[in-house]
């Protein structure tokens, strides 16, 4: 598989864009937002350029990506649990009340706080494949 199928595989499960529109429009209604939801948000912003320039390197296979140390399955894992955290947030709607953020903080704020250590974890493999290919 290369790196385009791998990407779109990725890609395919869960869209990066989508998920940080999902995390800007939270932090837009939930002004007060805690810095974990901030920190994805950033994270994900931060992922998609790298996300763009793997695609187009077009030199990786799915078994150079693991034996750099990406587990696909895993990133996959993450942009689901990032995805449902979004939507259990926003629940499609424009406004978060004062009950459902104390809610949701006392219930998912420490997963949102590993979520971000993973996709930290992630990006940092994404780029040091990025950067293997490009020398």
């Amino acid at each position: 598989m290369d790196v385009i199928s791998g990407a779109a595989s990725i890609a395919g499960l869960i869209s990066l864009a989508d998920l940080i529109v999902k995390y800007s429009k939270l932090i837009s209604v939930w002004k007060d937002a805690p810095e974990s939801v901030r920190r994805i948000q950033a994270l994900l912003v931060s992922l998609q350029p790298i996300i763009l320039r793997l695609e187009e390197l077009q030199a990786l296979s799915k078994e150079t990506l693991l034996q750099q140390g990406l587990n696909i399955a895993g990133f996959r894992t993450d942009m689901q649990e990032l995805h449902d955290l979004a939507e259990d947030m926003l629940g499609g709607k424009d406004r978060v009340g004062a009950w459902k953020r104390t809610k949701w903080t006392l219930k998912s704020e420490g997963q949102a706080i590993e979520l971000g250590k993973s996709l930290n974890s992630h990006i940092t493999v994404f780029g040091l494949v990025m950067d293997l290919v490009s020398q």
